[in-house]
């Protein structure tokens, strides 16, 4: 990352600290928001959600209730979420429903090189999060489960380095522009060779 990014995720860690459990995204309801804020009573860290979108109010007004509301942070649009991947310690997509079809998010954090949690749906997000590869994917709809893959990321710093660099690899692997592409290009060919 550029200085820039680097000074400003810096910003972030001295503000919140560690332990930075990050969601990117528009707040729908189909993103499983409230189980991970229920999670997070069981995690040890600090949940920062970055976006808007329609569940915003009820969001809050359900962080208030819970007993650790003062570790949900309520980030709000920002201008740019780059500093806030390479401030948090792992990326969590809760979803709980296949309108979540793939999840760029977790491709955006997996290029920062932050591990990953997710749920399986049976869409592309666990195409781009692999178990116990770049991070961990758990059942939806599961705020232990949730609780409990998130605390093992966080407590230990070899693995967070392993997934987050796995993560990192897998994008360059799979998900540059480039490589797209070329996959496009040869699914193209394939078609036209075996068209008659």
């Amino acid at each position: 990352p550029s200085g820039e990014i680097k000074d400003l995720a810096q910003v972030i860690r001295r503000r919140y600290g560690t332990g930075l459990v990050l969601f990117v995204g528009i707040l729908r309801y189909y993103k499983g928001l409230h189980y991970l804020i229920e999670a997070m009573q069981h995690v040890n860290g600090k949940l920062m959600i970055v976006g808007d979108g329609p569940l915003l109010p009820d969001l809050i007004a359900f962080a208030q209730k819970q007993p650790h509301a003062e570790r949900i942070i309520f980030v709000g649009q920002v201008e740019s979420v780059v500093p806030y991947y390479y401030a948090a310690d792992v990326f969590c997509l809760p979803s709980i429903y296949r309108s979540e079809a793939f999840g760029l998010v977790l491709v955006e954090a997996a290029a920062c090189g932050l591990p990953l949690v997710s749920t399986e749906l049976g869409t592309g997000t666990s195409y781009v999060n692999r178990h116990g590869k770049t991070g961990l994917v758990v059942p939806p709809q599961d705020p232990p489960a949730l609780a409990n893959a998130l605390n093992t990321i966080l407590a230990n710093p070899n693995l967070r380095t392993l997934y987050g660099a796995a993560a990192r690899q897998r994008v360059q692997d799979h998900f540059t522009q480039e490589e797209m592409g070329r996959r496009i290009l040869e699914i193209y060919r394939k078609v036209l060779d075996e068209s008659p």
